[in-house]
């Protein structure tokens, strides 16, 4: 035994250890999101390289880096550079779950349907990762359906394959969505055909995507759909909001209990219920979320509403401080794994 515990201890001695330090300071800096090294490092060369043959254009789309990004490429970086398994940064960016660096590459007119090694498209690789959110992104920027890659396999073929395999991300009723999301006739046909039609702006690209991933099961998105459809404020957009931060709630978006408070609290698309804001404010500032602690410290749960219409001195200078903190979008570890369908009215639960 113990010559045993000696040899591993050699061995291990041995080993050389595998750091993140082991990949170019650029591109282990872009991979952690830290714009602030990422900055001075841009002298140096943007051509720098892991041993995987990635650039930190590929290590910060990969991670959801959306702000390293948005530095590297208007530093000038390589949209269309390719690691040694022949992928692009959009390739690479498909297996970042919630898809804003699919979003990000698209908006600076990255390449859509170029191929990897195996000829993949970005496409196929949002259907290998079963990535909702990425793939509703790549239909909507006119990604083709029908490309076959080395195997002769559509992204539909690789979603259904994905099916009977456990690398893909996801649980199994996920994978099916994106099974149905691609099938003919479904979404993103639909999509493809809206893209025809003309190119679809950047609000209804990020509605597309918080919707993708609130059906995925993102509390977070769904709380973030709502806010959107609440600023938008179109007809019907108050009832799709009050829902949205229902099902966010529910699904454990502390700032979604904290954004339906307030819809009870100011009687915004449901009868006002002071109790039940309170009640939805104590739930997200037990959750450590700021919004819904300083909802409750306000103290407006504990006094009499204003008549409607009637504004005391500094209350728009509030009402725009409201409405800029809301803008202020940090919630916490998305919720993930539920699937909730929204109501038009939240539920009592």
């Amino acid at each position: 035994m113990k010559t045993s515990a000696a040899v591993c201890g050699i061995l291990l001695a041995a080993a050389p250890a595998v750091r993140a330090t082991d990949d170019p300071s650029l591109v282990a800096a872009a991979a952690a999101g830290d714009v602030a090294r990422v900055r001075p490092l841009l002298g140096a060369g943007l051509r720098v390289r892991n041993r995987e043959g990635e650039t930190a254009l590929h290590a910060a789309a990969g991670r959801g880096r959306t702000e390293v990004l948005l530095v590297l490429i208007d530093a000038g970086a390589d949209i269309t550079a390719r690691d040694q398994l022949g992928e692009t940064p959009l390739h690479t960016a498909t297996t970042a779950a919630d898809g804003r660096s699919v979003e990000v590459l698209l908006g600076r007119n990255a390449p859509i349907d170029l191929w990897d090694e195996e000829g993949n498209t970005p496409l196929h690789r949002a259907a290998q990762e079963s990535n909702l959110a990425a793939a509703a992104l790549l239909c909507a920027g006119g990604a083709d359906l029908q490309a076959r890659n080395e195997a002769g396999r559509t992204a539909l073929d690789e979603a259904r394959a994905s099916l009977t395999r456990f690398e893909g991300r996801g649980d199994p009723p996920h994978r099916q969505k994106v099974v149905a999301f691609l099938e003919a006739g479904g979404p993103c046909a639909a999509l493809a055909a809206r893209r025809a039609a003309g190119a679809p702006s950047a609000d209804a690209r990020r509605e597309l995507m918080l919707s993708a991933g609130c059906d995925a099961g993102s509390a977070r998105d769904c709380t973030n759909l709502a806010l959107t459809y609440e600023q938008r404020g179109a007809e019907g957009d108050a009832a799709r909001a009050l829902a949205f931060y229902d099902v966010g709630c529910r699904g454990g978006s502390a700032r979604g209990c904290a954004y339906l408070g307030r819809a009870y609290e100011r009687g915004h698309g449901v009868s006002a219920d002071v109790s039940r804001a309170l009640q939805l404010y104590q739930q997200a500032c037990a959750a450590k979320d700021a919004w819904g602690c300083g909802y409750l410290g306000q103290g407006v749960c504990h006094r009499p509403r204003r008549p409607e219409g009637s504004r005391s001195r500094g209350r728009a200078a509030q009402g725009s401080l409201r409405r800029r903190r809301d803008l202020e979008l940090r919630p916490g570890h998305p919720a993930l794994g539920f699937r909730a369908k929204p109501s038009a009215a939240p539920s009592g639960a």
